[in-house]
């Protein structure tokens, strides 16, 4: 028997040899003449090689270029295809997709359609059978106007509601002043959209063309705001009224305000604007009333308007696509993340104070975070917003006219968190374990340390502010005691609960102490503010959630008063208190919110042969307002 590699060449075939250019590049050939190579580079194929006496470096130079180049195209086609496979493979649904079986194109439209029958059936379209009143705008002499609303008759049935609004030039001041000294609490709008909307709704009233309610009611808003805070500074650059005068007409704006609202709910009117509007008068509210029935449900209005207008879910589309968004959808896509992340940080916040007290909300919020898809607001300025350029985030160190606003929601989230962390029969019992406890008191503790150095209590002085950043500086300092003040009452009011029981009980000793401290940091940083040369230092105490941090510290002092059993400290305690009722006192001139809390503060200390009024007159304590830090 031959060998059986013998055999194994006698039936072999033989094989095509490759070319000599596919065999000096290494190259796959097709082996056949031409070959796929040679035809694409366009060269000549052959088996040996074609030797040419004219230029041979010429033809291997061109050679090694083509190639050069085709292997270049083919690196590129196989780099784009790996972005494009990396791109959909980072989003698990695309691959779960795509292993799904595919409906035929007739039954893809089938179904389209039962969907679009499905949201016939439950439309949220307002019928026309309801009919709804009309509304009228004119402008006047502010000092003309005696009710912002009035009512008409029109037809049977029907009613004509006309509302009245400030000269253009009264107007223009009353919204310089809001945009001067509060549109750092509550930065929901930008400078410049605002005046050109202010100058379309007088175009509009002169020209006798439509005017959006929701647009208006934000103005209305806006001048209710600055009328409210009104001062002597602003009536000696800008004749007015006198600052009673003006503070005295803010309830009746107020009141239009709410009046236009409500008209625009009536009518089922969805619009930034008048979400932006109810932000506003629910802050003044809150300024006059306190945290009430009224705020809430403008509070919950806000958020059912927001999710009407699908603000819950700016970043949705963008997450799914990867597209980056074009200049005009970015200004506006920004505002309405501003607009849901302040509702959002205000549902949290307030729903955490709301849980210390016994009621209806305890222990809940309205706005859960897996129920949106929302990026937080961009660190920027509104300049660099509105510019037209590609928007870059400034560092988290360097100021800008949202910092406040992206703090306050981490201190927001803490409060959602505390919330989340307890049950409904812990918040009924008062009980939480030391140690969940202390947990929540280290991320406060961290979330003060992480603050920027600008917001710090031993930040730069603002005169060292305003020649960094002359543009932003009162507003940072305003920013810098409402945050500190905010953080460090919601430290307060998370031992107060544990303040008494620290003293019969070591593992809650580190409480008692952490709540007396955070409540003396709370006076301090309202005894430097008051020190200040800003103007908000005049209407500081017309705001009630300064007002509120002060209460909760004057609850903490009196509690550790009432509580200590050295006399010398005791008496140290007991000017504490007095140092902190003053400032209740003070305010009483121009704040209801303020006069409440002291006749409460008063009806009790007197239980305790203790009169604040009396305490006042004695040379009081006076907090060291140097700057100690926080």
């Amino acid at each position: 028997m031959p060998p059986r590699s013998h055999i194994r060449k006698q039936i072999s075939r033989p094989r095509p040899v490759s070319c000599h250019f596919c065999r000096s590049r290494k190259l796959r050939c097709s082996r056949q003449l031409p070959c796929s190579n040679c035809i694409s580079r366009g060269i000549d194929c052959g088996l040996h090689s074609i030797v040419s006496n004219d230029s041979p470096q010429s033809n291997n130079n061109s050679h090694e270029t083509a190639d050069i180049l085709t292997r270049l195209q083919r690196l590129e086609e196989i780099v784009l295809r790996t972005d494009r496979q990396s791109i959909r493979a980072q989003d698990p649904k695309l691959d779960r997709r795509r292993s799904r079986p595919q409906l035929a194109r007739k039954d893809k439209q089938a179904a389209a359609d039962a969907i679009w029958l499905e949201s016939e059936c439950a439309s949220q379209l307002s019928c026309s059978s309801i009919r709804t009143d009309t509304t009228t705008f004119r402008s006047c002499s502010i000092w003309d106007i005696t009710s912002v609303m009035t009512i008409n008759g029109g037809s049977p049935g029907h009613l004509v509601r006309s509302f009245s609004i400030p000269l253009y030039q009264e107007s223009k001041i009353l919204i310089e002043k809001y945009l001067d000294d509060i549109t750092y609490i509550h930065h929901v709008i930008l400078s410049d959209l605002l005046r050109t909307m202010v100058d379309n709704i007088y175009r509009g009233i002169d020209e006798h063309t439509p005017v959006s309610p929701g647009q208006m009611a934000l103005l209305l808003s806006i001048l209710s705001s600055a009328m409210y805070t009104w001062t002597r500074k602003d009536s000696e650059g800008a004749s007015l009224a006198t600052p009673q005068q003006v503070n005295a007409a803010s309830s009746l704006w107020v009141q239009g305000t709410l009046d236009l609202l409500d008209h625009c709910r009536r009518i089922s009117l969805q619009s930034l604007e008048a979400i932006q509007a109810m932000i506003i008068i629910s802050f003044v509210i809150t300024n006059i009333e306190g945290i009430t029935a009224r705020f809430r449900d403008l509070l919950s209005t806000a958020i059912t308007a927001a999710r009407e207008l699908s603000l819950h879910r700016v970043d949705l589309q963008a997450g799914v696509d990867g597209r980056e968004e074009t200049s005009g959808a970015s200004v506006d896509a920004e505002m309405k993340r501003r607009v849901w992340w302040y509702l959002v940080a205000t549902d949290w916040y307030w729903h955490r104070m709301a849980s210390q007290f016994p009621g209806p909300h305890r222990g809940t919020y309205s706005i859960n975070p897996l129920h949106m898809v929302v990026r937080k607001p961009r660190h920027v300025n509104d300049a660099d917003v509105t510019g037209g350029f590609p928007v870059m985030d400034r560092p988290m160190d360097q100021p800008t006219e949202i910092s406040y606003s992206l703090q306050r929601i981490k201190l927001a989230e803490i409060c959602r968190e505390v919330i989340d962390s307890s049950s409904m029969t812990t918040y009924n019992d008062g009980d939480i374990e030391s140690e969940r406890l202390l947990g929540v008191d280290q991320r406060i503790v961290t979330f003060i340390e992480q603050l920027p150095p600008f917001f710090r209590l031993d930040g730069d002085a603002f005169e060292d502010l305003m020649a960094k950043y002359p543009n932003i500086a009162p507003g940072i300092m305003i920013q810098r005691y409402i945050l500190n003040s905010l953080v460090y009452s919601q430290r307060c009011r998370l031992h107060l609960p544990y303040l008494a029981r620290g003293l019969v009980d070591s593992i809650y000793a580190p409480s008692s102490e952490a709540c007396l401290e955070a409540a003396r940091c709370v006076i301090q940083a309202e005894r430097m503010l008051a020190i200040e040369d800003i103007p908000f230092v005049l209407t500081r105490l017309k705001f009630s959630g300064i007002l509120q941090c002060v209460g909760i510290a004057i609850t903490a002092l009196f509690l550790g008063m009432c509580l200590s059993q050295d006399p010398v400290r005791r008496q140290e305690r007991r000017a504490e208190v007095v140092d902190a009722c003053s400032i209740l006192k003070d305010a009483t001139k121009d704040s209801p919110v303020a006069i409440k809390l002291l006749e409460s503060f008063q009806r009790v200390l007197r239980k305790h042969d203790m009169s604040v009024s009396e305490a006042l007159s004695e040379s009081p304590y006076r907090h060291d307002c140097r700057r100690t830090g926080g």
